[in-house]
């Protein structure tokens, strides 16, 4: 089980990860956000993966610990790659256990 700070941890680094993919989003339903910028906006992504943009503005904020389901669905709309989620939990629990040694 996970303590609150690896938690935290591990979630605002995935909250980094799908704000910026999100942010550089260029793919089929990319298109210009206000000023010209790319990405694609939370409620459009809300619409193609039919989870709240409440939620996924929570999850982007590192406020809300989303169900593996839910990540996996981001995940895959926005083309990141799961190993590197699973790559980000497996160094923090390393981390913590780690630093619990010295």
């Amino acid at each position: 089980m996970l303590d609150s700070v690896k938690s935290k941890t591990i979630l605002e680094k995935i909250a980094e990860i799908f704000k910026n993919a999100r942010l550089n989003y260029d793919g089929p339903y990319g298109y210009q956000r206000q000023r010209g910028r790319k990405g694609i906006s939370l409620r459009d992504l809300a619409k193609h993966t039919g989870i709240k943009h409440t939620q996924i503005s929570e999850i982007e904020k590192a406020k809300r610990n989303s169900g593996i389901i839910n990540v996996i669905i981001i995940a895959e709309f926005l083309s990141i790659d799961l190993n590197k989620i699973i790559e980000i939990i497996k160094a923090v629990g390393s981390l913590v256990i780690e630093n619990k040694n010295d």
